[in-house]
């Protein structure tokens, strides 16, 4: 059997010569660089379109003049968008908001969001409230001058308010 496998073997490489002689040195395959796959990342807009079509389902129409649309969250941070695009189905309860989110702090948007707040934020707001005054009565002992105070005199033991105050 070993015989066989040496003798297919020796038949092989001379049936490679012998083609390597009529045909010369070829190549095999194609000459041309193989192509690659290229991945191309789908962007924002495609999704927002696919989204309004899927929305377009639910019989949504456009709302105009709408400058602003804020969702409270319960961690005191406001998701504001400014300028959006608003869809609404009022049969089945459906709005779309398309727009650029921003998430801020209740206190950024505070004199312009008063008109909205609802109970839930009222609490946020005398807090704020009351955070506000405390920081403007430290800014005023900080900016008060010791020395336009009225100086109480240290009293010592033993002797009367009257008489050390005459002393100074």
């Amino acid at each position: 059997m070993s015989n066989n496998k040496e003798q297919i073997k020796a038949e092989l490489e001379e049936n490679r010569k012998k083609l390597a002689e009529k045909f010369g040195q070829t190549k095999m395959g194609s000459t041309l660089a193989r192509r690659k796959h290229k991945n191309v990342h789908q962007t924002q807009i495609n999704d927002d379109k696919k989204l309004k079509q899927v929305i377009k389902k639910f019989g949504v129409q456009q709302l105009g003049n709408i400058d602003e649309v804020n969702f409270f969250k319960d961690d005191n941070t406001i998701i504001h968008f400014s300028k959006p695009e608003v869809q609404a189905a009022i049969g089945s309860n459906t709005f779309a908001i398309f727009g650029n989110p921003e998430t801020k702090k209740f206190a950024e948007l505070m004199p312009e969001i008063l008109n909205h707040i609802g109970p839930n934020q009222m609490g946020l707001l005398q807090e704020l409230m009351k955070e506000n005054q405390s920081k403007e009565k430290v800014e005023k002992i900080a900016e008060a001058d010791p020395k336009d105070e009225d100086d109480i005199p240290v009293l010592v033991q033993g002797q009367n308010f009257e008489e050390a105050s005459k002393k100074e």
